[in-house]
Order: structure tokens, then C-alpha cells, then sequence
């Protein structure tokens, strides 16, 4: 049996209703994917999302799922005040 751990973060919205940005990451012996799938489907319940899969599609360990992202707040990226490690 496995276990499945999950972080998540209220985002600001321009409706006034918080987004969430949430991943998920599951460790043990079943499917991956079938585990997840389950998560997903129960946490996000009838709420319209978007998932978003590894680009190598190698780490089907680990799920990321925004809800209400066309709703949140945006700004022009500049690259020399943004970055990962400001």
C-alpha cells in the first residue's frame, strides 16, 4: 500500500476567489498513474482544473494541478527582475 502526499497554494485571483496551485506526489507499489488519477478526481470533485504532465513524460510519480488559473492575477514577465532565484 502506498502513501499520497500533497502541497498546496492559495494563488490571488482578479475574481476575488483564490486559486490553488497543487502537487501531489505518491510513493509505493501500485499504479502510478491509476493512484493519482483517483487523488485528482476526489480532491478536485465537480471544480474545473488544469493538469499538468512531465515534459519527458518519465515521472508518473508526481501530479500538479492548478485550479482556477484563468482567473488569476498576472504581470509582464521582465527577465532581469524575475527569476528563480529572486
Amino acid at each position: 500500500m502506498g502513501k499520497v502526499t500533497f502541497t498546496e497554494t492559495m494563488v490571488d485571483s482578479d475574481s476575488g476567489n483564490p486559486g490553488k496551485m497543487v502537487v501531489f506526489k505518491y510513493a509505493g507499489t501500485e499504479d502510478p498513474v491509476l493512484k493519482l488519477d483517483e487523488v485528482v478526481s476526489k480532491y478536485v470533485g465537480d471544480a474545473p482544473y488544469t493538469e499538468f504532465v512531465d515534459v519527458h513524460m518519465d515521472n508518473p510519480w508526481v501530479r500538479v494541478i492548478i485550479i482556477g488559473m484563468n482567473e488569476m492575477k498576472q504581470k509582464e514577465f521582465n527577465p532581469q527582475v524575475h527569476s528563480a532565484s529572486a
